[in-house]
């Protein structure tokens, strides 16, 4: 975190009398930006492989000594990293989820947020406007790789909170056929389907989300139980004699008319499942 405020400090903000403003203009803007730029140029992946000096982390990242040690220190004074004598290793928080071999990792999800900075620097125009300055889709054509990144990244988020909602959502005994719209890497539809063993499904998305959606298929064993099919929901038909349609990160992109209109196919895909 960047700031851990001692008992004192908590009192003060309690009573108002700590700059907070401050704080959260200034301080959570640089330490956030730190741990997205040593996430990007690979320093907790470097200090996993052993305690090192400055000199040694600046080598291994292809950074000055200097810019090494000021971003060291920023992360240290966040928790990030320790210090050991002369040299500097990850505590537990980062070799948890910011060291890429970890099995919780989300130095992925590092990338995708840090590109979201250059998308919130119009924020103000957004506000004034009452919609982006330019749409999340058209940004990322502007951005090659930039749509990869963010699959990698919302791929990870559901390997965090699928299995939960898996186990959360009752899907009706009767229930044979889920549709997944918008699925892209198609992992909570897997995880469904696990939960589910009377399930299959297909995972509908443009090219590139079915792209992710095989790898991941492919990557989980799940050929043939779930399939895929390349689409744009908002203008195409998306098939009917469905039993559940998940929709994931979807509803919150378009106004309360395309909702509308969304939702109206999604009934007339789906049966009606008796429990």
């Amino acid at each position: 975190m960047p700031l851990s405020p001692n008992p004192l400090e908590r009192r003060m903000i309690k009573s108002n009398e700590f700059p907070v403003p401050w704080v959260d203009g200034f301080l959570y803007w640089m330490g956030g930006k730190a741990v997205l730029v040593a996430s990007r140029m690979g320093l907790f992946d470097v200090l996993a492989k052993g305690p090192l000096s400055i000199s040694d982390l600046a080598r291994e990242m292809e950074a000055s000594e200097n810019g090494a040690g000021v971003l060291v220190s920023v992360l240290e004074c966040m928790g990030y990293v320790k210090r050991e004598g002369k040299r500097y290793t990850n505590t537990a928080l980062s070799s948890k989820w910011l060291v890429s071999s970890s099995p919780q990792s989300l130095a992925a999800s590092m990338e995708f947020i840090d590109g979201l900075w250059d998308r919130t620097s119009s924020l103000e125009e957004t506000i004034r406007n009452g919609k982006p300055s330019v749409p999340v889709w058209e940004w990322m054509e502007r951005h090659p790789g930039s749509y990869q990144v963010a699959q990698t990244h919302w791929k990870g988020s559901a390997r965090m909170m699928g299995p939960e909602i898996a186990a959360s959502v009752q899907i009706p005994p009767g229930a044979r056929r889920l549709l997944d719209l918008g699925g892209g890497h198609g992992l909570y539809t897997i995880q469904f389907c696990r939960a589910n063993p009377q399930l299959s499904a297909v995972i509908y998305d443009w090219p590139g989300g079915v792209e992710a959606a095989r790898e991941t298929i492919a990557e989980e064993g799940m050929d043939g139980r779930v399939t895929t099919q390349v689409g744009d929901y908002m203008k195409e038909a998306i098939g009917s004699n469905k039993d559940v349609v998940f929709l994931s990160n979807i509803i919150h992109i378009y106004g309360p008319e395309q909702n509308i209109s969304l939702l109206q196919k999604v009934s007339q895909a789906l049966n009606r499942v008796v429990w």
